[in-house]
């Protein structure tokens, strides 16, 4: 998932700067993610012997970070609104969420 919000994150990148009326785009693009490990290895270039199986997406994902197109930010994943959209919810959960759009 991560790779795949990257990649739409450049495309657009390279789609508004077709545009020459927002061709100042402010980057690096913030990247939410719940995962610190994939944080820390997106900002760690270190070969360790944990990380040999790492494949291709994961190197994409430092690439990006490196150039400075994209930032990755950790979140709890309890704190994700688009992970109810991702994973079911317990029944408390849901009902806490709903109260929150009915106050806004």
């Amino acid at each position: 998932m991560l790779t795949h919000a990257a990649k739409d994150i450049l495309w657009i990148h390279k789609l508004l700067k077709e545009f020459t009326f927002l061709h100042n785009l402010s980057l690096p693009t913030v990247l939410y993610c719940d995962n610190q490990g994939a944080i820390c290895l997106s900002k760690d270039a270190t070969f360790h012997s944990h990380t040999k199986h790492i494949d291709v997406h994961f190197h994409f994902i430092r690439q990006t970070v490196t150039s400075s197109n994209i930032e990755l930010i950790y979140i709890p994943t309890k704190s994700m609104t688009a992970e109810i959209f991702m994973k079911s919810l317990v029944r408390v959960k849901f009902e806490k969420f709903r109260d929150d759009l009915n106050v806004m």
